[in-house]
């Protein structure tokens, strides 16, 4: 054994020591020395190895006796009370010979919480991409949690939050201590997400002697009434608790209302024998208390509709001056109303056979039996005294005669008591069959109400379906119309970008800046018919032959009669036509000596350069026919010269 004294240790040298040794055993004289309350004591006990159990050795319940009368007792040397370090020691060596009682301040809960670490922010482009990221990732970690805590076989409540990416928030209750998940789940605080792991505190603090063991949930003193408990689960849980004759006991709804929390409520009222649901099957939390409490679980053969659920909860209300705050608690009012209206037969079967026994039974004991399976008789011979087992029937008459009375008075007596018992159980059975009967027709009711009301939804939803289709017909129909708007749109643009375009172009040849040129195809007579029906050709136009091959005489006229300005030609044409041209006075201006540019399907040329061209032509053709004059006065000189040689010499 290693011996270590320190006269003066503060409370954090404290706690390192113990998480450096992890003794068993902590043992104090008094509790409240570790710290001043409660709030101290569960923020000390928090910080403790799992491994280390804190012992009071005095004071306790029970138990009497200072520490010096403690150690006196146990043979131990008396510590001295001016002496700290004797009565520690004192304190350790009664904790060792097992005196003293274990102080509990932690339950044997954990809870896990998984939520968002950063705010979202004021919004934006990207939020949503945020938001996402963030839920998502809150997802995994629940995943993760979730399978950790399934391998490890550990009993847990979850409940989230759900979002429109993942999950805003989850919240894991497991039914184990903090140093059983050490290793397993660790604390995180990420870029995104948080995870905080926090001890489960007891309402107060709880001692136990040592070497005993403790229950789990405590009960008040006193309380032995079996109860029917109803519950209905969700983020927010509501409870009821019912004794078996139906009083309220507890009646109450809360967010994350775990297990362990109305396990330890319902023990404080007594033992619960059934744990009741609204819906079948039972949900898993429900199962789940169930075998926590090992009561017996019941759900309805069908799902309780809404409006059943307010009836029997409203009359119950008025009856017992009971407050429905929420749905949450109306539920759960309506699951053990339920339970108990599915027993209460039973329940009175039992109370009348028990009133034919000759020893008092606990009808309490009785209809637990009854609710876990056993028959009535069986239930009742196994509570009855030892001595009065055997009898199962009301005592009847004295056997021996009374003064003054007959045998046949006795079988009168007899017969009358006997009467009377059954009148008596004629009346319950008759107002049982009333409260049937009653049953039975508000059923006929109901299902008369939620027949018109099953076919007034069915023609809501032909009609909703109707004019979801034409609405969804009119949708196409406006989503191709606005296709083709939207494709008309582009067309009207691009004409109009066309339609300046011409316009610039025009006021241009308005001013005199440029000419159009009217395309001719072909330089034959079909050609020229069709340039003539396309672009209106008129008189001071200027043609611009795209291919001259073909003209004549008769096509080169037609052109004339039109009063053309110019020609202009990609190619040398006949010499008919040019030579029509020609003596009418229409310019023929080869294509190269011009810039010919389009716009819109038109050929155009500046006017300078058109007005060079034809003036560059008109000068070659006048220098050419200047050539021809000379050349035919030089013929004529040379013919009179010859003329006269010939006169001259006979």
């Amino acid at each position: 054994m290693i011996t270590e004294q320190h006269k003066k240790i503060s409370r954090i040298r404290l706690l390192h020591m113990l998480r450096l040794r992890k003794p068993t055993y902590l043992a104090v004289d008094n509790v409240y020395e570790l710290a001043a309350n409660i709030s101290g004591l569960r923020n000390f006990f928090s910080k403790l190895p799992a491994e280390t159990k804190v012992i009071q050795v005095t004071g306790f319940q029970g138990d009497a006796g200072n520490l010096q009368q403690k150690a006196s007792k146990q043979g131990l040397t008396r510590p001295s009370k001016t002496s700290p370090l004797e009565e520690s020691e004192a304190c350790a060596r009664l904790a060792e010979k097992g005196v003293g009682a274990n102080v509990q301040v932690l339950e044997n809960e954990t809870k896990i919480r998984v939520c968002r670490n950063v705010s979202l922010g004021p919004g934006g482009s990207s939020q949503n991409r945020y938001r996402r990221r963030i839920h998502a990732t809150i997802l995994n970690v629940k995943r993760r949690i979730d399978r950790t805590l399934q391998q490890m076989g550990l009993d847990y409540d979850l409940f989230t939050e759900e979002s429109d990416f993942g999950l805003e928030r989850a919240y894991f209750h497991v039914y184990a201590s903090r140093a059983a998940l050490r290793g397993f789940i660790k604390p995180l605080r990420g870029k995104y997400v948080t995870l905080k792991i926090s001890s489960v505190y007891r309402n107060k603090i709880e001692v136990t002697p040592m070497n005993v063991p403790g229950a789990s949930f405590t009960r008040k003193k006193g309380a032995s009434k079996q109860l029917i408990i109803g519950v209905d689960p969700g983020t927010t849980c509501g409870v009821a608790i019912l004794t078996l004759d139906a009083s309220p006991l507890y009646l109450k709804s809360r967010k994350g209302l775990t297990r362990g929390e109305i396990t330890r409520t319902a023990m404080e009222y007594g033992d619960p024998l059934l744990v009741a649901a609204d819906v079948t099957p039972a949900p898993a939390f429900v199962k789940k208390l169930a075998n926590m409490l090992n009561a017996v679980l019941f759900a309805p053969d069908s799902v309780m509709e809404a409006s059943e659920k307010r009836d029997i909860t409203r009359l119950y209300a008025e009856k017992h001056q009971v407050n429905l705050r929420n749905s949450h608690a109306r539920d759960a009012l309506a699951a053990a109303i339920k339970a108990f209206q599915h027993y209460k037969n039973k329940f009175v079967q039992v109370e009348v056979e028990a009133r034919k026994l000759v020893a008092p039974v606990s009808l309490q004991d009785v209809k637990a039996l009854v609710v876990r399976g056993h028959p009535i008789q069986r239930a009742l011979e196994v509570s009855a005294p030892k001595e009065h087992r055997d009898v199962t029937e009301k005592p009847v008459a004295p056997q021996k005669k009374a003064p003054g009375l007959t045998d046949y008075e006795l079988k009168i007596q007899s017969l009358q008591e006997r009467i009377s018992f059954y009148r008596e159980q004629v009346r319950q059975l008759k107002e049982s069959n009333d409260l049937l009967l009653n049953e039975a027709r508000h059923r006929e009711e109901r299902v008369k109400n939620l027949t018109k009301a099953l076919d007034a939804v069915r023609r809501t939803e032909a009609k909703e379906i109707k004019e979801g289709r034409a609405y969804q017909q009119l949708n196409r129909e406006i989503a191709t119309l606005r296709r083709e708007l939207v494709k008309e749109r582009r067309v009207a643009q691009h004409l109009e970008k066309r339609l300046d375009t011409v316009r610039h172009y025009r006021g241009l040849a308005s001013k005199g800046d440029i000419v159009f040129l009217k395309p001719v195809e072909t330089f034959t007579r079909d050609g020229l018919e069709k340039a003539f029906r396309l672009y209106d050709i008129t008189r001071g136009d200027t043609i611009f032959f795209l291919d001259s091959s073909g003209g004549g005489v008769s096509t080169a006229e037609e052109l004339v009669k039109r009063g053309v300005n110019a020609v202009v030609s990609r190619a040398p044409m006949a010499h008919q036509a040019e030579a029509v041209f020609e003596n009418f006075g229409v310019a023929v201006v080869p294509y190269r000596e011009l810039r010919v540019e389009w716009v819109e399907g038109y050929p155009y040329v500046k006017a300078e350069e058109l007005d060079a061209a034809m003036k560059k032509g008109l000068e070659e053709k006048q220098i050419e026919l200047n050539a021809k004059i000379l050349d035919i006065v030089e013929e004529y000189k040379r013919e009179r010269i010859e003329q006269g040689k010939q006169e001259a010499y006979p």
